[in-house]
């Protein structure tokens, strides 16, 4: 398993495609957020969550070496068929986590597996638009209008959470039975979140077209 708790770093010290229709017609239009060309929210580097590219220090892409260089050895992991997941849990808070998936891409010439999926439930994370875990799905579709959703796992104490994803822009939230985000995941653009070989939950069942 990889993934990154950006707790676990001095850096980070705090560490398919089925419409939701009936949720967006349940949901009021939201007041506009801040978005990156109009900012009024100050978001350090190894914070910000930037869609089909970051979380904090965390980036797709990066090597197992980047990783460990950014976050230390992970706390838990997986691996399989040259795949992989990391995870790292905060120091201060260990039910949060940060999670991340590698694997090699078949047919290149890649000799190591690279990040692909980046997963937190960490509100010391945010996106320019201010949206975070504890953010309200109202506030996420305001700036994600183009949310699909993917699917949906059952927690530890049987409460549904569904994933929203925008497979173009490369990122997706979990979202519980109170239409607030328990989880981001940033993931390689034009891929969808929770599809990978490894999954970050077990119980994950995609939407089916």
């Amino acid at each position: 398993m990889l993934l990154l708790l950006s707790c676990n770093s001095q850096k980070e010290k705090t560490g398919s495609t089925t419409v939701a229709t009936d949720t967006l017609k349940a949901i009021e239009p939201a007041q506009p957020v801040n978005a990156p060309d109009s900012l009024t929210i100050n978001v350090s580097p190894n914070q910000l969550i930037v869609a089909g590219k970051s979380i904090g220090l965390t980036a797709i892409g990066q090597t197992g070496a980047d990783l460990s260089k950014n976050l230390g050895q992970p706390d838990d992991g997986d691996a399989a068929m040259g795949k992989s997941i990391s995870t790292w849990y905060s120091k201060t808070n260990p039910a949060y986590k940060t999670q991340v998936f590698s694997s090699m891409q078949n047919g290149t010439a890649e000799d190591r597996p690279k990040v692909k999926s980046i997963r937190i439930n960490n509100p010391f994370f945010q996106s320019y638009e201010g949206l975070k875990p504890g953010s309200h799905l109202k506030e996420i579709l305001t700036a994600y209008p183009a949310l699909l959703l993917s699917g949906s796992y059952k927690t530890a104490n049987n409460k549904t959470v569904k994933v929203y994803d925008d497979f173009e822009k490369g990122i997706a939230f979990e979202i519980n039975e109170n239409d607030s985000c328990i989880g981001i995941c940033v993931h390689t653009v034009n891929e969808k979140a929770f599809m990978q070989y490894l999954p970050f939950e077990n119980s994950f069942q995609p939407v089916e077209n």
